[in-house]
């Protein structure tokens, strides 16, 4: 089974590919945005992104749906709204007779149930599936590369963010430990619906708003949870973070598995990882630092928004019916760039 690597070695790859690469000052630096952004010489911005996964639920359809959603995020996190789409599949074929042990095959229909769940994410968004590759090889799992367009002037990334501004988080956090629990029968079907239904909630309107309202940097929470993307936005834009757990957005079922300590190992990873650029109050337990770390799928977008203008943010938001958002702390002047965890 495929596995996501973890933030240290993907802070190790991208370190080689900025050494490798020489970029043109158009060009953020590599990693400062969370997808791959062109400015086009008639104005605007072509954007470019994706997402890789082996399957992570039974239902395959639901695995499709959410997998879809992730990869549109990224598209949406820079103020962009994507536009075509295409698929990779990598397919191990069924063959009768395998010997006890092997890793099972799969049928067209289980196939078929991923590109269903694929694309009903991708018409919800208006986007359009031009193409894709079939490959066998050993595993089973599925990609989509993702191009979208902006017509700003400029794009959003995680380099922005100044002393003052608020923290808005648009979708609650907990899905991670939701799905993670599911997958060790430790939580119901009805538990997984939730989740699932805010995961396949895109995050469409909530970029067109952070545009509007001139978000000044932005990031969307996945892999390494919310405190993790919020510590890389904090280290780019050069501010410290102070973060009110009691103002965080939590799915309710997330409240009882928190307490079972039902986390995958890249929540654990997550938090060994960049706990050196945390400062937890000390009122703060283990079960609720990993929550805040909780490693996820297609989770909400994280904006930085002048203070003037976050009541108009949230509002816009409500109004574009974006449930759930909350303002969560405010960049701070912190010269280690720490993100500040208080109850």
């Amino acid at each position: 089974m495929l596995e996501k690597p973890s933030a240290k070695d993907l802070e190790e790859l991208l370190a080689v590919l900025s050494r490798l690469e020489t970029r043109s000052p158009d060009f953020p630096d590599l990693g400062t945005a969370e997808a791959g952004i062109y400015p086009l010489d008639g104005g605007g911005w072509l954007v470019q992104s994706g997402a890789l996964a082996a399957p992570f639920l039974h239902d395959l359809y639901l695995f499709g749906r959410i997998l879809a959603a992730h990869a549109l995020n990224n598209i949406y996190a820079v103020g962009a709204q994507p536009l075509l789409a295409s698929t990779f599949l990598f397919w191990r074929r069924a063959t009768a007779g395998a010997e006890p042990g092997s890793t099972p095959g799969q049928s067209w229909e289980s196939s078929q149930e991923v590109y269903r769940g694929v694309l009903e994410t991708l018409a919800q968004a208006g986007v359009k599936l031009g193409g894709g590759q079939t490959i066998e090889a050993d595993f089973f799992s599925f990609g989509l590369a993702v191009s979208g367009f902006s017509a700003g002037p400029r794009i959003l990334t995680r380099r922005g963010a100044r002393v003052g501004d608020q923290l808005v988080l648009t979708k609650p956090i907990g899905t991670g430990v939701v799905l993670e629990a599911f997958r060790r029968g430790k939580a119901g079907l009805e538990e997984l619906q939730e989740a699932v239904k805010l995961m396949t909630e895109l995050n469409r309107e909530a970029a067109l708003v952070a545009v509007e309202v001139g978000a000044t940097a932005s990031t969307d929470v996945g892999g390494y949870g919310l405190l993790g993307h919020l510590a890389e936005l904090a280290r780019f834009s050069g501010v410290g973070i102070k973060l009110r757990v009691d103002k965080v957005p939590v799915l309710r079922p997330a409240w009882r598995l928190v307490d079972e300590k039902v986390f995958s190992q890249a929540t654990y990873h997550n938090h060994e990882h960049f706990l050196p650029t945390f400062e937890f109050d000390l009122a703060i337990p283990l079960e609720q630092q990993l929550l805040l770390v909780d490693a996820t799928w297609a989770g909400g977008l994280l904006l930085t928004v002048p203070r003037e203008k976050v009541t108009l943010c949230l509002k816009r938001l409500e109004q574009s019916g974006v449930e759930g958002a909350a303002v969560i702390g405010e960049a701070i002047a912190e010269p280690d760039h720490r993100v500040c965890v208080l109850p």
